[in-house]
């Protein structure tokens, strides 16, 4: 995982990363772009959070049955899963990069807006393709664009006018289809194996105050590193103006969608 945004930060979120059904509406749409799941399939939730995709397959009914295998490499989300026991979840911490699983089992593999964090995402892509049955599919995204980002950017600007924008930890190459294809590709999945689409959501500005308060000291540090106290404080005061408007307001978020079959 990222070093900024790592196991420890995930652990310091986990309990406000379910606030709105933003994140459970693109799940929806990710298992509707995949093969029904049934009693027979066996599925990979892989850097599962809270388990929101998990959540979402429990709640049809032909794939009750599923067997489904939910990591993260956080503690505390990995316990937010156990929490719901939902039948059938097996929920363990792992690293996406090195699973703990052998060769060729899972029917169906989910790396939902995971794989732009992971320090090696071609790494992390390799043990996709490797833990993937021959035939199965695998759904992964990365974030296309996330309107909150801009709070914080209007804040640097208010501040610092003249400097890079704040772009929400994610490289700008992000942002491109090629950047995940061509991560996915390097896994071992050939190109013309896997589809391409967007999925997306909106988050009420009401309901995203947990989350921003749960990332705004991390996110302020890595925007502020190396400004003058002055300008810190003033950043501390622009931001403040900027989420006391955030409930008026919506965020939309969008995500590219692979999906590769073996």
């Amino acid at each position: 995982m990222d070093a900024e945004f790592g196991a420890a930060h995930f652990d310091r979120v986990a309990s406000s990363y379910e606030a709105t059904d933003a994140t459970s509406k693109i799940a929806r749409e990710l298992l509707a772009l995949a093969p029904p799941i049934s009693a027979k399939s066996a599925v990979l939730d892989n850097a599962c959070g809270p388990g929101i995709i998990t959540s979402e397959i429990k709640k049809q009914s032909h794939s009750a049955d599923a067997r489904i295998c939910a990591v993260d490499i956080s503690p505390a989300m990995i316990e937010k899963v156990r929490e719901k026991n939902l039948p059938g979840v097996e929920a363990g911490v792992m690293d996406a990069q090195n699973l703990n699983f052998a060769n060729d089992i899972f029917t169906h593999s989910f790396t939902n807006m995971g794989i732009f964090l992971f320090p090696d995402p071609e790494k992390g892509a390799v043990e996709i393709y490797r833990t993937l049955k021959p035939g199965g599919i695998a759904v992964v995204t990365s974030i296309k664009q996330a309107g909150w980002i801009r709070i914080f950017q209007s804040a640097q600007r208010a501040v610092k006018p003249g400097v890079p924008l704040w772009n929400g930890m994610l490289l700008e190459e992000w942002s491109t289809k090629e950047k995940l294809q061509s991560v996915i590709e390097a896994g071992g999945f050939r190109k013309e194996n896997i589809d391409f689409g967007t999925a997306g959501s909106v988050m009420p500005g009401s309901m995203m105050g947990s989350f921003l308060e749960s990332i705004k000291d991390k996110a302020t540090s890595m925007i502020t590193e190396g400004w003058s106290k002055q300008e810190q404080d003033g950043f501390d005061v622009a931001l403040q103006v900027e989420l006391e408007r955030t409930p008026s307001q919506s965020f939309e978020i969008e995500t590219w969608v692979a999906v590769a079959r073996k």
